[in-house]
């Protein structure tokens, strides 16, 4: 049986925090707020849930039916990171019963983990059916700024390499080629959710410490001692999408910002 638990951190950005988007340099660090991922398996039945208890999400699949889309979708290889394709996502949508403009986090959390998701494919092809439960559990708020969605993007891409057998299913025998494979598809996954994103918050998510990093530069890690850090949740939701995509309208505006 395949039994998994992998957890990654949430984000806070120091400085830098809409400039990143636009190629410079932000400064961003870890926090003590974890996301964690535990996959389950039964021999029966033979279903995949996903449930994510802090959003209220609950859906249940077949395996033959996820079997069935998969096999209608351009062959996903683990190791070759590509983004989702405008026809592939709308199969997704179509077969989660999602509507294409729909940008609520909670649909586009599915899409993203029916996408990759299907990188098992050959996993679930073979063998005996079994049941798979994939809980997802957050210390951290959601639409609060503190990367839960990288954080639950670091852990679905992490859990389903696992599942692949791309990567060690011991997180803290990860290697750095791994810890790359890993961030590049939580990118994807950011993608999907929030559109158009920097890419610091999974890098944040998948290395941890403090991170100084520019779009098309290598992340660097910084060495500092422990900081103390104040955050004060407002509890007023905000969506990362709408407020990226409102500063990109104010910069077109003023060509000076840009």
């Amino acid at each position: 049986m395949l039994d998994i638990c992998v957890s990654a951190p949430g984000k806070v950005i120091l400085h830098g925090e809409h400039a990143v988007v636009y190629g410079k340099s932000a400064l961003a660090s870890s926090l003590d707020l974890r996301t964690v991922l535990y996959i389950k398996t039964a021999p029966s039945g033979s279903s995949v849930t996903l449930t994510l208890p802090n959003i209220g999400l609950e859906r249940r699949w077949q395996t033959t039916d996820l079997i069935d889309l998969y096999e209608t979708l351009p062959n996903s290889d683990a190791q070759n990171v590509s983004a989702v394709g405008k026809s592939t996502l709308r199969c997704l949508q179509q077969f989660a019963g999602i509507a294409e403009e729909d940008t609520d986090p909670k649909q586009l959390a599915v899409i993203a983990f029916l996408y990759l998701h299907s990188l098992t494919l050959s996993t679930l092809s073979r063998g005996d059916p079994v049941s798979l439960s994939v809980v997802v559990e957050s210390a951290l708020p959601t639409a609060a700024g503190l990367g839960s969605s990288a954080a639950f993007a670091v852990c679905l891409s992490a859990a389903v390499l696992m599942v692949a057998g791309t990567v060690s299913r011991t997180q803290s025998k990860w290697e750095s080629g791994e810890l790359e494979l890993i961030n590049k598809w939580a990118f994807e996954v950011e993608r999907i959710i929030h559109g158009d994103p920097s890419g610091v918050d999974n890098t944040v998510s998948t290395y941890g410490g403090l991170v100084l990093y520019r779009k098309s530069e290598r992340m660097r890690q910084i060495k500092v001692p422990p900081l103390k850090i104040i955050i004060v949740d407002t509890r007023i939701a905000r969506s990362t999408r709408v407020l990226v995509q409102r500063v990109r309208e104010k910069c077109s505006k003023v060509s000076m910002l840009s």
